[in-house]
């Protein structure tokens, strides 16, 4: 009996690549970051969020808001902007770099965590929903579990520099 095979399975393949890139984006998502509160934007930065950043490093847009990520001088703090297609609404977050090519970022703001990947055009937005379980005997305050949703959108235009 021969066990293995010359000939390379597609669909497995497919299947480890994929179960690879959700394991990536989930793990990103519970990577714990400051919530962005904690952290003032510099001056520079917040008089350059509105078209363009003092280090531009890429900008994809979707259907429903555009993603910038600007670098600071020192080319090692990278802030995530995000803003809505109307442009009313426009938020900016510390971003930390998740691969060593630039093109994948993570930034998280309270219950909500943002992972741009520039290569594979995408935007998910992971919002951990605190949910309180009650005891029929209810002594103590309730259990709170997590659940978590997800939502993925496709960046259409990309900018990198």
């Amino acid at each position: 009996m021969n066990f293995t095979s010359s000939k390379p399975d597609s669909k497995r393949s497919a299947f480890f690549a994929q179960l690879g890139i959700g394991t990536l984006l989930f793990l990103a998502s519970l990577y714990q970051l400051p919530n962005s509160s904690a952290y003032a934007v510099p001056q520079k930065l917040q008089l350059a969020q509105t078209s363009h950043c003092p280090g531009l490093l890429a900008r994809g847009t979707s259907e429903k808001r555009s993603v910038t990520i600007c670098r600071n001088d020192d080319n090692k703090t990278f802030y995530m902007v995000l803003r809505d297609r109307t442009g009313d609404k426009e938020t900016s977050l510390p971003a930390s770099l998740i691969d060593n090519n630039f093109n994948a970022f993570v930034a998280k703001n309270g219950n909500f965590t943002y992972t741009v990947d520039y290569s594979n055009k995408k935007l998910t937005i992971v919002q951990r929903i605190p949910v309180p379980i009650a005891s029929r005997y209810q002594t103590r305050p309730p259990k709170i579990i997590y659940r978590y949703l997800t939502t993925t959108e496709v960046l259409s235009a990309i900018l990198m520099s």
